[in-house]
């Protein structure tokens, strides 16, 4: 009989059977049990501070080895970061690497990142697993504490022992208080090599998670899987704004014909931001998509309305902005109304903001007044894909050669959503007020659409004897489109109000808003119409009509928009001219090889 096979290594195959005597085959080596862990070797110093820095935290020890246990490595030290009072720390400390493991034993796990007002300290890199045994996942990379700034990166997971798996990925930081990207993910750590015949090759370690924006930005990108493991999920975009980060790809197959590891999932999108893309699986496996969130109802009473101007010309107050929950978001209040003036009435209130997912409020009402009316007062800007408001109506002047207050600007559209339509002028007894231009459309979030400019306030009727009709307010401009989205369509010009009687002019139409841009790919938007001119009297002109508004250009690769059309002359008024095409977008350029 062929003598056994010698022992392995922990980690390894049995050694190939001797060869037998006549006829008789050699026994196969056998693998032996791996050693148990014992207790955790020592962890790294956290890393203190000098003036505004964080130092790195210190290295884990590393894990030894007995006849009987292995030691698992020790855990990095944390980097020095805020500890809430003074100095302020500007850079956070990296946390320390993870020790390596004893035979049979874990790496240990990288020390987290400091967090810092400015830049959050890197994760530790995980320790390298022992023989047979998975590798140490990487540190959370630090948190940024100011409003503008990204999280730090995610430490590297530990590379796998002999066969065995790599460590996951750290987290990436989150990004700043109001504006910033979360910390990007780091990658799942190698898996450990074979240690011969029957062992195989350990998978790799999974991707991490990107870091969350917290209320304006992009959520950090999930790390990639390595040897067959998934990648890391996509940071969630903000809670006001931002996109989802993307999921991390999945690691190819360790085996021929193996499933490669699935890609992560994009990050879930704020409320205006687009889910992050999924990533490309590994051999065979698709990549998941992210998922965009449903906007917040729409949902309770308005915030409160502006205090009025009282009876002696004064300007009417603000509306109070809406507020939002976790549920609801809430509209802006109405501007208060202009007081009252024997001379020249107070001017409206601005309407409030609207909170997330609702829209702007209305403006005041510009007061009376006896020479001239007061203005409206410009709408709200609408929450985030919710409407902006409309503007006030301007103001009535008394008086037979007294001129009615201009209407006021509609609100600007939330990110994607329609500017508010002006407001219409004042009514007086000489010459009526000029409406108000319509509000700025919404810029598109990546992918949306951009939003429509507002129509422009219809002008004031003018007064008995010989006051002219005011002229309509210009349309508003559209907001430019998305990545591969149109640009919005710019806003109608206002129509503009016949005279009285026979003795005065008509007002002329608005001119049409311009298109928005296309995004990268997309298609500009198409110019507003020009307002038609008010009706001439038996004796007064027609007011001439408003010329179209310019298309927008096509983004890279897209399509200009068309221009819009001039609007109708009116009697004797003549007609409006059409407004002009954009420009082709330029061409993209070829991608990368596969």
């Amino acid at each position: 009989m062929g003598g056994n096979g010698g022992s392995a290594g922990l980690s390894g195959a049995g050694g190939a059977g001797g060869h037998g005597g006549l006829g008789a085959p050699g026994a196969k080596g056998v693998n032996p049990t791996p050693l148990p862990a014992g207790p955790a070797a020592g962890p790294g110093a956290d890393g203190g501070t000098i003036g505004s820095i964080g130092l790195p935290g210190g290295a884990g020890d590393n894990g030894v080895s007995s006849a009987t246990l292995g030691q698992p490595g020790g855990t990095g030290g944390a980097g020095g970061g805020d500890s809430g009072v003074t100095p302020i720390i500007i850079i956070g400390g990296s946390g320390g690497n993870g020790g390596a493991g004893g035979v049979g034993a874990a790496g240990g796990a990288g020390g987290d990142g400091g967090d810092a007002f400015l830049i959050g300290g890197v994760g530790g890199t995980g320790g390298a697993g022992g023989a047979g045994a998975p590798g140490g996942m990487g540190g959370t990379g630090g948190t940024t504490l100011t409003a503008n700034r990204v999280g730090g990166t995610g430490g590297t997971g530990g590379t796998g022992g002999i066969g065995a798996t790599g460590g996951t990925g750290g987290t990436g930081g989150n990004g700043g208080l109001l504006y910033g990207n979360g910390g990007a993910a780091a990658d799942g750590g190698a898996g450990g090599l074979s240690g011969g015949s029957g062992s195989g090759v350990g998978a790799g370690g999974a991707g991490g998670a990107g870091g969350d924006a917290r209320l304006i930005g992009n959520g950090g990108a999930g790390g990639n899987g390595a040897s067959g493991a998934a990648g890391g999920t996509g940071g969630n975009g903000g809670l006001l704004q931002g996109d989802g980060g993307a999921g991390g790809n999945g690691g190819d197959a360790i085996a021929p014909g193996g499933t490669g590891g699935m890609g992560g999932n994009g990050g879930s999108a704020g409320l205006s931001g687009a889910g992050g893309a999924g990533g490309h699986g590994g051999l065979g496996a698709p990549g998941a998509d992210g998922v965009n969130p449903s906007p917040l109802a729409n949902q309770g009473p308005p915030a409160a309305t502006g205090d009025p101007g009282g009876n002696f010309g004064g300007p009417g107050g603000p509306g109070a902005n809406g507020v939002s929950s976790p549920t609801v978001g809430q509209r802006g209040g109405t501007g208060g109304a202009g007081g009252t003036f024997p001379t020249v009435g107070g001017n409206g209130g601005t309407g409030g903001i609207g909170g997330v997912g609702a829209a702007g409020g209305m403006g005041g009402t510009g007061g009376t007044g006896g020479l001239a009316g007061g203005v409206g007062g410009t709408g709200g800007a609408g929450g985030a894909g919710a409407p902006g408001g409309m503007g006030g109506t301007g103001g009535s002047a008394v008086q037979a050669d007294g001129v009615g207050g201009v209407g006021g600007t509609g609100g600007t559209g939330g990110t994607g959503a329609t500017g508010g339509t002006g407001g219409t002028g004042g009514t007086a007894g000489g010459f009526g007020g000029s409406g108000g231009g319509g509000g700025m459309g919404g810029v598109g979030a990546v992918g949306g659409a951009g939003g429509n400019g507002g129509a422009g306030g219809t002008g004031g009727r003018g007064g008995l004897l010989f006051g002219d009709g005011g002229a309509g307010g210009l349309g508003g401009n559209a907001g430019g489109g998305g990545t591969g989205a149109t640009g919005g369509t710019g806003g109608t010009g206002g129509t503009g109000t016949a005279a009285a009687n026979s003795g005065g002019n008509d007002g002329d139409g608005g001119n049409g808003g311009n298109g928005g841009n296309g995004g990268n790919g997309g298609t500009g938007g198409s110019g507003g119409n020009g307002g038609s001119g008010g009706s001439g009297g038996l004796f007064g002109s027609s007011g001439a009509a408003g010329a179209g508004g310019t298309a927008g250009s096509g983004g890279t690769g897209g399509n200009p928009g068309a221009g819009g059309a001039g609007g109708t002359g009116r009697v004797n008024g003549a007609a409006g001219g059409t407004g002009q095409a954009g420009a082709d977008g330029a061409d993209g350029t070829d991608g990368p090889p596969g």
